[in-house]
């Protein structure tokens, strides 16, 4: 990546190792690239020794969606009121060289479905769809799924019922003044600005965040006019859509939202904390700090990435790590605890997570191997 947009995107999203997975196809740092120094083996084992890093859960299955070892093909899922897996697939991709020479990266163009699996990783049926599907959710007998700049409206079996287009799609390409003076703080001629524009316009399509909570929908969006994210609340008919929520700060393409009795709730991952809104887009309230040693703290440049409720009312939140971590806590925000450290080294990447309809299993995404980690008490 270019050092300087790297440096302007650094200051955007308060992370030190910054890449954009809306853009280039490419993540915070691949894990053969992720630091293993003294330090990190360090707060490894003092990890082992603390009790409340001792997780509750441990991976009883993996459920194998796209080709082994090969990340990028399946974006998130979710469970549906049946207790099975949508899971979002598909589109187009890019296959990095591994000299990093981005001239030889490889485009890849697959089918864009949903496909349907059993708790247990039978395949049961897939759903052809018009777009690129990024986020999903259910609520009732009712899918929203949206992604390559569409957000649509499914019944329980696939069947598209309306499609509409993100509220940011028709927006014009403006910088803010921060944002510019960012950018030429940076020496940018004016030539790269207009670049940077492009990377923007590109950018638009992107959807990161769905979810939904009685008449209302929400979906998390790219800003037209720097590297920081939006909320747009609309009807559940996918209509008049209403900017709520603005200059959310994050991290390689990702900003997670949740909906539950009524509020709005964001994975804010730049800012290491877990907020509330109302339906307006009133901040609630708000918890979580940066702290990679006690558990009770959100590691890693940007976390936590996703996040979802267990039927009782409890958070529990993803980080994509080091290490790669599922924790619950109150929907006050108290710390209830390490669910799973799956084991897998991810990078800066969407880690979805959810859990089975009686609550003792819990899913989470492998986005770099394509796979969903089913993690069971031990």
């Amino acid at each position: 990546m270019n050092t300087k947009l790297r440096s302007v995107l650094s200051g955007w999203t308060l992370a030190t190792t910054i890449s954009v997975v809306t853009l280039t196809g490419a993540i915070c740092y691949a894990a053969d690239d992720s630091p293993v120094d003294a330090s990190e083996r360090a707060m490894a084992k003092a990890r082992e020794k603390d009790p409340a890093w001792k997780p509750s859960h441990k991976t009883k299955s993996v459920i194998q969606i796209g080709k082994k070892g090969q990340g990028g093909n399946v974006h998130s899922f979710c469970v549906n009121q049946d207790g099975n897996l949508l899971v979002c697939c598909g589109g187009v991709r890019w296959i990095e060289d591994a000299s990093g020479d981005d001239s030889k990266r490889k485009k890849v163009e697959e089918p864009s479905v949903i496909k349907v699996y059993t708790p247990d990783g039978k395949m049961l049926t897939e759903w052809k769809m018009e777009s690129e599907p990024e986020v999903i959710t259910q609520v009732g007998g009712v899918i929203y799924v949206a992604g390559d700049g569409k957000i649509m409206k499914l019944d329980k079996e696939g069947k598209v019922i309306a499609s509409v287009e993100s509220p940011v799609l028709s927006k014009k390409i403006e910088l803010s003044s921060a944002f510019v003076e960012d950018l030429k703080s940076n020496k940018m001629s004016d030539a790269e600005i207009e670049k940077y524009k492009g990377y923007l316009e590109t950018r638009k399509k992107s959807i990161t965040g769905i979810a939904a909570s009685g008449q209302d929908v929400f979906v998390a969006c790219p800003s037209p006019s720097d590297f920081s994210f939006t909320v747009y609340r609309l009807d559940s008919n996918l209509k008049n859509p209403v900017l709520i929520v603005d200059g959310l700060r994050g991290c390689c393409g990702q900003m997670d939202v949740q909906a539950r009795d009524g509020k709005l709730w964001i994975a804010h991952n730049a800012r290491h904390q877990v907020e509330s809104h109302d339906r307006d887009g009133k901040l609630m309230s708000k918890f979580g700090k940066m702290d990679r040693k006690e558990a009770n703290g959100f590691g890693g440049c940007c976390e936590p990435k996703n996040m979802r409720f267990t039927s009782k009312g409890d958070i529990f939140v993803a980080e994509s790590g080091p290490p790669v971590t599922v924790k619950r806590f109150s929907a006050k925000g108290k710390f209830l605890g390490v669910i799973g450290l799956p084991g897998w080294n991810s990078g800066c990447v969407r880690v979805t997570v959810d859990c089975s309809l009686n609550g003792k299993d819990f899913y989470v995404l492998n986005s770099g191997d394509d796979s969903i980690h089913v993690l069971a008490p031990k």
